[in-house]
């Protein structure tokens, strides 16, 4: 676990800041579903079936 945060840290920081942009636009815009897509996409990607 400690390898992988080294390796991917800054695109992990970048990830999450991107996330948090999302939400905030969203909830700007009243887009009440924008944290179930986030967090399903996000499900997905980190699955080991279905990830990448």
């Amino acid at each position: 676990m400690t390898k992988i945060l080294e390796r991917h840290g800054l695109l992990i920081f970048f990830i999450s800041i991107l996330m948090v942009t999302q939400l905030r636009w969203a909830e700007s815009r009243n887009y009440a579903d924008i944290a179930q897509r986030l967090s399903a996409s996000n499900t997905i990607r980190n699955s080991p079936h279905l990830g990448s």
